[in-house]
């Protein structure tokens, strides 16, 4: 994996990718980079090119889970879940049937 060599800059009127042995190029830059740079893959293919940026990504806090339910798809009734709420089932099929 590379990890050098290469460098985005990006600016109010263009962006440009710096490759080593290649200097700069500009790019079309669809999404902000979040996070540190990894590696900078380059793809050939339908006629353009592209650069793959992989990034590592930074550890966002997880929210605590609150509450959780259990839900049971049953034959007799169409759903139950775990507070005892219970679902019929609605039958389209009987209904419409001819």
């Amino acid at each position: 994996m590379n990890q050098s060599g290469f460098k985005i800059e990006t600016g109010n009127r263009s962006d440009r990718l710096y490759l080593s042995k290649v200097g700069d190029v500009p790019i079309r830059v669809h999404r902000s980079v979040e996070g540190k740079i990894k590696q900078v893959i380059i793809k050939y293919g339908s006629g353009e090119w592209f650069a793959l940026i992989c990034a590592e990504e930074t550890e966002t806090q997880k929210k605590e889970i609150e509450s959780v339910i259990g839900i049971d798809l049953g034959i007799k009734s169409f759903l139950t879940d775990s507070e005892g709420r219970v679902i019929e089932n609605p039958m389209f099929y009987e209904r419409w049937s001819v």
